[in-house]
């Protein structure tokens, strides 16, 4: 990910995506604190957000702790490279995103 040469830190968020009776829930985590949180119906179609998730790197993770998915967020908005991984943990699939 973006390890930008200057003394600031990355910030590390983490991603859960849980599923619901009526679609799914993903919230995002700083530390142990909630910072968002959006709902989207069976469809896949953003019904509610709260919050919003800072500059930095957020890690979605298997059951057993293993990264599934890393993107770099800027603006709110992922922005910048994806890559979703394997169980094993080899890179499958890699991105970029502009935030749309």
């Amino acid at each position: 990910m973006n390890t930008e040469r200057t003394n600031r830190a990355i910030t590390e968020i983490t991603k859960v995506v849980a599923p619901t009776e009526v679609g799914f829930l993903v919230v995002y985590y700083l530390g142990d604190r909630q910072i968002a949180s959006e709902s989207y119906d069976l469809n896949g179609v953003l019904v509610y957000c709260s919050g919003s998730v800072p500059d930095g790197v957020v890690r979605q993770y298997y059951g057993d702790g293993t990264v599934k998915e890393q993107t770099e967020f800027r603006d709110g908005s992922a922005r910048g490279k994806s890559t979703k991984y394997y169980p094993e943990g080899e890179a499958f699939e890699k991105a970029r995103t502009n935030g749309s």
